[in-house]
């Protein structure tokens, strides 16, 4: 049997116990949620207004914490160049999981 041949019939080989598809990675039909919808930064009303307004310019990259700090000086809203400070990570976060108001 060719090489080609010998893995084809080996792709096509489902390796399952207890319905769990191991050659795929992931358990049966379980859906997982990605990460991005998962745990959204929670933050002050405040700075989720000053971020919105700062997205809406469409002037910068998001990603750019500095120029975001920049336009949120420029635009009137200090509390999120302090915020964006104290919290460079949970901010880089909040970029791909999202911001929720703080309750």
């Amino acid at each position: 049997m060719s090489p080609i041949r010998a893995r084809h019939i080996y792709r096509r080989k489902k390796r399952t116990l207890d319905g769990v598809n191991y050659s795929l990675g992931r358990a049966g039909k379980e859906k997982r949620m990605p990460k991005r919808f998962k745990d959204p930064i929670q933050v002050p009303t405040v700075v989720i207004d000053g971020l919105e307004t700062v997205l809406e310019a469409r002037e910068t990259n998001m990603q750019d914490s500095r120029k975001v700090q920049a336009m949120a000086t420029r635009l009137g809203y200090p509390e999120v160049v302090d915020w964006i400070e104290k919290h460079p990570h949970e901010y880089q976060e909040g970029i791909f999981r999202g911001f929720v108001v703080a309750q």
